[in-house]
């Protein structure tokens, strides 16, 4: 999947993006729906911290590195020559008081119960989807530095 594109503004000069801060949403999506909803399993996420000479990156881990969900919007749609394009985009949130150490934002990360209530379609109420957009409790949580090899995608080990 690539970045979120949503087929309502396909044709927009909104840019597609893979992280969507909470606090945009409203207005780059206003009448994106509720039922697309999805959720991206991981053992971890990274951010880096700005030094004077260079970025040191961190790994973030929900109890030491279990298998976690991001919370997620998702979408596709026919392009104009019938081929489908999907789309999807983390949300992310104001960070806990782990990830300011190092970043302005996080990734939604969502509690186990409320995975099924996430993945929904049939809630509607605001309210009840924003309570679930909440940082993720910070005594849950660790990181720690990690090599530079995580800013290059050609290392793989």
């Amino acid at each position: 999947m690539a970045q979120l594109r949503p087929c309502l503004i396909q044709k927009s000069k909104v840019e597609p993006q893979f992280c969507d801060k909470l606090a945009i949403l409203g207005r780059k999506y206003r009448t994106f729906g509720l039922s697309t909803h999805l959720w991206l399993s991981a053992d971890g996420f990274y951010e880096w911290k700005r030094t004077a000479t260079s970025q040191q990156p961190f790994c973030f881990e929900v109890n030491d590195g279990e298998l976690s969900a991001f919370a997620g919007l998702w979408d596709g749609w026919r392009d104009s020559r019938g081929q489908w394009i999907k789309t999807c985009s983390i949300l992310t949130t104001t960070p806990n008081a782990v990830a300011a150490t190092v970043h302005d934002r996080m990734p939604v990360i969502l509690h186990p119960h409320s995975y099924d209530l996430w993945l929904d379609p049939g809630i509607t109420d605001v309210q009840v989807v924003s309570e679930l957009l909440k940082p993720y409790d910070p005594h849950s949580m660790r990181l720690y530095p990690v090599s530079t090899r995580v800013n290059h995608v050609e290392n793989d080990d």
